[in-house]
């Protein structure tokens, strides 16, 4: 069964997550473009307190829209989609630590 999925169409839980790893990994590239840029290195950690704090938020609604309803798997599948950056984000952060 092929199914096509649109961004709009997705849950806001996945289209964060698909946003925020975009936009992270668009940053870490920037990096390696421009090295010695600094204020890149300020722009991505302001960017990594946002995304965690917004990010948070959004695991928390998750959580608790699981305890409230039966379609717990659903919600379980957007609960790890929304965890699987943060590998990624620690990843991102270590590469850029250690290049610094």
């Amino acid at each position: 069964m092929e199914t096509n999925y649109q961004f709009k169409d997705l849950p806001f839980s996945t289209q964060l997550a698909i946003v925020s790893f975009g936009f992270g990994t668009i940053l870490f590239v920037t990096h390696f473009i421009f090295p010695n840029y600094f204020p890149i290195l300020v722009i991505g950690y302001i960017y990594l307190l946002i995304a965690i704090l917004i990010n948070t938020l959004t695991f928390f609604y998750l959580v608790y829209l699981f305890s409230k309803e039966t379609n717990v798997e659903d919600l379980t599948i957007r609960i790890l989609i929304l965890l699987s950056n943060i590998p990624i984000a620690f990843l991102y952060a270590y590469v850029v630590l250690n290049t610094i």
